[in-house]
């Protein structure tokens, strides 16, 4: 979705997916509920500024980070409150996930990283997940790139900027933000069964590149020479981590949005983050050693680029492009194949019949065919595909559920198997969906998400006997009376984005959700009186301006509420009639 980051704090609620259960209602279209991207930054801006400075600035969350470390240890003898958790899920519905790796030597092994919910494990080609058993040690649990070197090394990255306020507020400028704060790289010399962290990546006031990874590569012929594409450049090391410098050639410290290794060593990035007059690809044929520029279009600049390197030919190269242009943001998909000297644009620029890449500040991936160098897939809010004869979208997130066409919105990652060419992976902020016959001409899809606790929860709600009701970012409003198969099982029972949640102790079946808000005529506030099996909104209209005792003042984009209660016994009918509030607060007041 378009309205992205989340705070950490927030995030630290983590729930799962795996599409399995029906719907306990049809959910509302969540094209009528999204959001531009402005509207989250500024809120997020609004809510975690430095009130001295009128910034988010990276500083202040490592600055709290060591102050709540530093309690932590002063605190270690004081007794424990002896508190004891269960997880409730969910267990069927995704989750937002930015990295997916495949094991080389063992295709059943692989590894996902989720935006705030960290690292997960499975041995079943993705059929179930675990969370990895490091996933609740590690410093940071914002996990955004992971690559695999020649003999099996695993490196992590963390940290996300994409989409954050950090690029965003005030009319695009960089303002400081705080989107994920990563904490620089984590490596696996096991196989991934253990991860260390590289002391050389940790994050400070003179190593701010380490606070957000976007990409990681690795050399297939050399053990110790990966790439790193963070939001001050792109670095490099021969030591397997040990150290990192700016490869020769690559000076610009902009934001290094992609980086990629082909087959023979060959390598391609792209600088430009928040500089639009960015045109140029830069690529290596000397393992790393020295970068030259490309311009892949002199017509228009870019923010954000990410390629694909064909296995078949090396010297095909695929490139998504996108700028900061709130109606068309794609700035056209672009095919090399002399090694990215020289670029052909085969993908227009946005219009309302192509524009995969309208939220190129979130979403973005690209992936060529291992048994097709001229066979595409371009992810974006939805799945498009290339070949000679032109495009076409195999994938909407507007489809049925149920459908064998529906993958959910916002894909940031395309990983196709190794042992198997027919097969690919994309991450989505729904989770895991795979393709078993992507060279079919029309591939299908099915969702892998059983057991992947990642989903980001905004808000809940608890009832009296212990259903629960959440909101989740771009999953909706999610219930569980525990009527399910699994008793981790969820039913979606409201769309988009959800927040804030309430169930009534007095009227168990009442439960409230909402949904974000904006200054427009949305509807963020929402009853049901069946438990969950519709919904009815409870005002008119956000704004209305007609003097009917609705809020008419602005919403938040994260809509927040209280339901409070007199709970029985009662003096009187009339005390009963009179024993709830709901709060809801404005841009103004309260109401």
């Amino acid at each position: 979705m378009k309205k992205i980051l989340f705070p950490f704090v927030l995030a630290l609620i983590a729930f799962a997916g795996f599409i399995g259960i029906s719907m306990k209602n049809s959910v509302e279209n969540e094209n009528d509920e999204r959001e531009e991207i402005s509207q989250a930054a500024q809120f997020w801006h609004m809510m975690h500024k430095n009130i001295n400075t009128g910034k988010m600035e990276e500083a202040d969350y490592y600055n709290t980070l060591a102050q709540y470390n530093a309690f932590k240890v002063a605190k270690s003898g004081a007794k424990s409150l002896g508190l004891k958790w269960t997880s409730l899920g969910p267990t069927n519905i995704g989750g937002r996930v930015r990295s997916i790796l495949i094991d080389k030597n063992n295709a059943n092994h692989m590894l996902c990283g989720g935006v705030s919910g960290g690292l997960w494990e499975s041995h079943d080609a993705g059929y179930t997940w675990n969370k990895h058993s490091q996933c609740d040690q590690l410093a940071n649990m914002c996990v955004t790139a992971l690559a695999q070197s020649a003999n099996g090394d695993i490196y992590m990255g963390t940290g996300e900027l994409v989409g954050s306020s950090e690029v965003f507020i005030s009319n695009g400028g960089v303002v400081g933000g705080l989107g994920f704060p990563g904490y620089g790289v984590y490596k696996s010399t096991d196989g991934g069964v253990t991860f260390a962290h590289l002391a050389t990546t940790t994050p400070s006031g003179s190593a701010t590149q380490w606070q957000y990874v976007d990409a990681i590569a690795c050399d297939n012929a050399d053990n110790d020479l990966v790439y790193v594409a963070t939001w001050k450049g792109l670095y490099k090391s021969v030591n397997g981590g040990t150290a990192f410098t700016h490869p020769n050639g690559v000076t610009a410290s902009n934001w290094c949005t992609d980086v990629k290794v082909a087959s023979n060593g060959n390598v391609v990035a792209f600088l430009g983050g928040t500089s639009s007059t960015a045109k140029a690809a830069y690529t290596s044929v000397d393992h790393g050693v020295t970068f030259t520029s490309h311009i892949i279009n002199n017509a228009v600049g870019f923010n954000r680029a990410k390629f694909s390197f064909a296995p078949q030919d090396p010297n095909y190269i695929y490139c998504g492009a996108a700028y900061s242009n709130s109606t068309a943001s794609t700035a056209g998909v672009y095919k090399s194949t002399d090694g990215g000297v020289t670029w052909s644009q085969i993908g227009p620029n946005g219009s309302a019949s192509f524009n995969p890449f309208n939220q190129y500040y979130y979403s973005m991936s690209i992936a060529v065919s291992p048994a097709n160098k001229d066979l595409l897939f371009v992810g974006g809010l939805d799945l498009w595909q290339y070949n000679n004869t032109g495009w076409s979208k195999p994938s909407a997130w507007n489809y049925s559920e149920a459908s064998a066409n529906y993958i959910h919105a916002d894909h940031h990652v395309i990983l196709f198997s190794q042992t198997n060419p027919d097969i690919f992976y994309t991450g989505t902020d729904g989770g895991v969906f795979v393709c078993s016959n992507a060279n079919s001409g029309s591939p299908t899809f099915h969702s892998r998400n059983k057991g992947l606790g990642i989903t980001q929860m905004y808000g809940m709600g608890a009832g009296i006997t212990g259903d629960v009701i959440g909101g989740a970012q771009d999953n909706g409003s999610m219930y569980n009376d525990y009527s399910g198969i699994v008793p981790t099982y969820y039913a979606k029972v409201k769309g988009g984005d959800g927040y804030q949640c309430a169930i009534s102790h007095i009227n168990p079946k009442a439960i409230f959700a909402s949904t974000y808000g904006d200054n427009s005529t949305d509807k963020p506030l929402a009853r049901s009186l069946n438990g969950g099996i519709s919904f009815t909104g409870m005002l008119d209209s956000h704004i209305d301006n007609d003097n009917n005792d609705n809020p008419d003042e602005g919403g938040f984009f994260v809509t927040r509420m209280y339901l409070w209660e007199k709970l029985p016994p009662y003096s009187s009918t009339a005390d009963s009639l009179a024993s709830s509030r709901l709060f809801m607060p404005t841009r103004q007041g309260v109401w």
